[in-house]
């Protein structure tokens, strides 16, 4: 592989932007780039990786497969994005549940008042405190 060319990699940060915007980014197109642009997969997965984070759609490690980006991403446009946004989104989960990870990467990106976290596994008991913390912030009485 030739050495770094900035031109090179601007144009490579704008092809990834774009197929990271339109839900593009299929297995087997790393390669591709890598070839396109004469640089190592591996420049071209550190790049994906910097514009993911650069447009806050990083995800927990091991979670990088196209598909849970594209639910990742579409979670974003759809309750994130102030302008799609049909309504407020909670978080609430166990600190001990298997998925905290994730959750914790969805919460990131939440206002803090709309997440709730508590001692808990992945189990009723927790999500049962957690609906009592969460309902009186929807205005709904505790059932």
């Amino acid at each position: 592989m030739s050495r770094r060319d900035p031109e090179r990699t601007l144009r490579l940060r704008k092809v990834v932007r774009h197929l990271l915007d339109n839900d593009q980014l299929e297995k087997g197109i790393q390669s591709k780039l890598a070839r396109h642009f004469k640089v190592s997969r591996q420049r071209v997965h550190q790049i994906v990786q910097e514009e993911r984070q650069r447009m806050g759609m990083m995800m927990p490690p091991g979670a990088d497969q196209p598909d849970q980006y594209i639910i990742w991403s579409r979670l974003k446009q759809r309750y994130l994005e102030p302008a799609a946004s049909s309504g407020r989104v909670f978080v609430g989960y166990g600190r001990q549940d298997r998925f905290a990870p994730a959750d914790a990467l969805f919460a990131a990106v939440l206002p803090p008042e709309q997440v709730f976290t508590i001692d808990g596994a992945h189990d009723w008991p927790t999500w049962r405190t957690l609906w009592e913390s969460i309902l009186p912030r929807l205005g709904t009485a505790s059932p």
